[in-house]
């Protein structure tokens, strides 16, 4: 958004006015839809950045929940660690003449011992916890084909391999959205409580205007 005209930007900014939504999910709500409707451009021909960036965005932020759980002393298991564990596994069962088992699903954390969340007066146990660097939003169908199109299906994979988890979205979730992962036994959650610095910084090295503020 930071190279659209100022003009853009600022019938976005009355737009959010208007149905009380901030700047930062209408924006990340925007990135969603272009992709929807230009499903044969890549994010780079969208001139929505470049794939390292948004990958290294999205890392950063994984890496910011991984150091709060830590710091709250919570047993996890990083999607790194569990691949390493599961190909470890199969080594010793080739070399005892067993078959090999395909990797199973791998939520970004698994935590060694389920965990007691309360958030918005609600209360729930989890058993995973997945993180996503963008808006969750209701309004991107349930077509597998895009990040956000994926999650309820893979929330579900999750959900019957594990038990209930928790996503935590970088800018929330619309209440639909919200409301459907509630009823399959996942918890909704947002990015308050994590320390973001590194994601910010790494945000206004590509996608900031010349007074820092971050328009992806």
């Amino acid at each position: 958004m930071k190279d659209q005209p100022k003009y853009r930007l600022h019938q976005i900014k009355a737009a959010c006015q208007k149905v009380n939504i901030p700047l930062s999910q209408a924006l990340s709500l925007r990135r969603h839809h272009i992709q929807q409707l230009n499903p044969y451009h890549s994010i780079e021909q969208l001139r929505l950045g470049r794939m390292d960036d948004i990958q290294k965005s999205a890392k950063l932020f994984e890496e910011s929940a991984e150091q709060y759980l830590r710091h709250l002393c919570i047993p996890i298991v990083t999607e790194r660690m569990q691949k390493e564990r599961h190909f470890q596994k199969n080594s010793e069962a080739l070399k005892h003449g067993l078959r090999s088992q395909p990797l199973p699903p791998t939520p970004d954390f698994l935590l060694e011992k389920p965990i007691k969340i309360i958030a918005r007066n609600e209360e729930s146990v989890v058993h995973w916890i997945e993180v996503k660097h963008f808006y969750g939003a209701s309004s991107i169908p349930n077509d597998n084909k895009s990040a956000v199109g994926c999650i309820l299906n893979k929330s579900q994979v999750y959900r019957d391999l594990y038990g209930p988890g928790a996503i935590v979205f970088a800018y929330g979730a619309g209440s639909e959205l919200a409301t459907l992962l509630n009823r399959m036994g996942i918890m909704v959650l947002d990015s308050g409580p994590l320390r973001m610095e590194a994601v910010v910084r790494h945000l206004r090295s590509w996608c900031a205007d010349p007074n820092g503020k971050i328009l992806p």
